[in-house]
């Protein structure tokens, strides 16, 4: 049973990653108002959000998302 939300997994991956939510928002192209909205359950973000959120802290999408799934995206051997 998934007991976290999209709120408590942003916070707890954007503390992991050791970004600010406004340097996360910049890094995602949104604003810091909406990284604070979703972070603080205030907003339950777009899937283009979501997305742009993940690709910056590095995690996947439907875990982001909805707590399902792998956690974090493995990075390719150069």
């Amino acid at each position: 049973m998934q007991t976290t939300t999209i709120a408590q997994r942003l916070a707890e991956r954007r503390a992991e990653v050791g970004l600010s939510g406004r340097a996360l928002g910049v890094a995602a192209g949104l604003s810091a108002r909406i990284v604070s909205l979703v972070e603080t359950g205030r907003a339950n973000p777009k899937r283009q959000t979501i997305e742009a959120l993940a690709s910056v802290l590095g995690c996947h999408v439907e875990w982001l998302a909805s707590g399902t799934g792998p956690r974090l995206v493995r990075k390719r051997a150069s």
